[in-house]
């Protein structure tokens, strides 16, 4: 609970206004007493009809009732509130608030009132949604596609898979190696390109291919790039497989987005 003269909250208040943030002050029954004109600006409101209403006429649909009871529940306890909320519109658009929500007592006053802070980070929001949503839609178009990609150490052990393969869940195929699912006819052509690229430091590729339930041939195409560590140790290696791959491996690769995946430190003892 802060306590303050009438002189510094009016400073505090005249502070306020020459920010950019949107500022109101509220009585102890959450109604408003003080609202600034970036307040009323950004929220579509007549400053008039703002001030006497309670602040559930900003409630948004999008919390719970639980968050706001917690947000007074601290309020109660003399105690500031900070987190991010959800106002609505005079439109019906929602907006969001990074709020900072503070009890307060002039030392004339009995009654707790609220001012509270807000900075609009709605396009922070919105931005954040869009990257989430492309990487849904990254990630869906990735495992429709025809490319497997395995983190091996240098003996094949494979450490981290892309999306499920060869009839087994990503968590059984780790731990396993790699030269259990191939094609034994290509056992040393994996192998050799494998130990080139901890050798050499350098990428590798190859064509193999396999045959399927109805024994029709597959073909595939191979890319395998080297990880390092912090010291420049090769530490494991990127195993690209594409089905069908008619382009040179390293342009498609690029063309389709798809980036090495990178080995946690704790593999570089590997």
């Amino acid at each position: 609970m802060i306590f303050m003269g009438e002189n510094k909250l009016k400073n505090l208040i005249l502070s306020q206004l020459e920010s950019n943030s949107m500022v109101t002050i509220t009585d102890d029954l959450g109604r408003v007493e003080y609202a600034n004109n970036v307040f009323c600006k950004t929220l579509e409101y007549d400053s008039d009809k703002v001030v006497g209403e309670s602040h559930t006429l900003f409630k948004s649909h999008l919390h719970s009732d639980p968050l706001y009871k917690g947000l007074w529940r601290t309020l109660k306890m003399g105690k500031t509130w900070k987190g991010t909320l959800s106002e609505t519109l005079s439109n019906g658009k929602e907006i969001w608030l990074d709020a900072t929500i503070i009890p307060f007592k002039t030392k004339k006053e009995k009654h707790t009132r609220y001012l509270a802070v807000y900075n609009d980070v709605t396009q922070y929001k919105l931005d954040n949604k869009n990257l989430k949503e492309e990487n849904i839609k990254s990630k869906t178009l990735f495992n429709n596609m025809p490319v497997y990609v395995f983190t091996i150490t240098k003996h094949g052990k494979i450490l981290n898979v892309s999306k499920k393969c060869y009839n087994k869940s990503i968590k059984d195929l780790i731990g396993t190696y790699i030269y259990d699912y191939i094609n034994i006819d290509f056992f040393e052509v994996f192998k050799r390109n494998i130990d080139y690229v901890f050798i050499n430091k350098t990428l590798s590729e190859f064509e193999s291919y396999d045959l399927d339930a109805n024994g029709k041939k597959i073909n595939y195409s191979t890319l395998v790039s080297p990880n390092f560590n912090e010291l420049g140790i090769v530490v494991s290696a990127t195993l690209i497989i594409k089905q069908n791959l008619k382009k040179n491996i390293i342009n498609e690769i690029e063309k389709l987005g798809v980036s090495t995946l990178k080995t946690p430190k704790e593999y570089s003892s590997l």
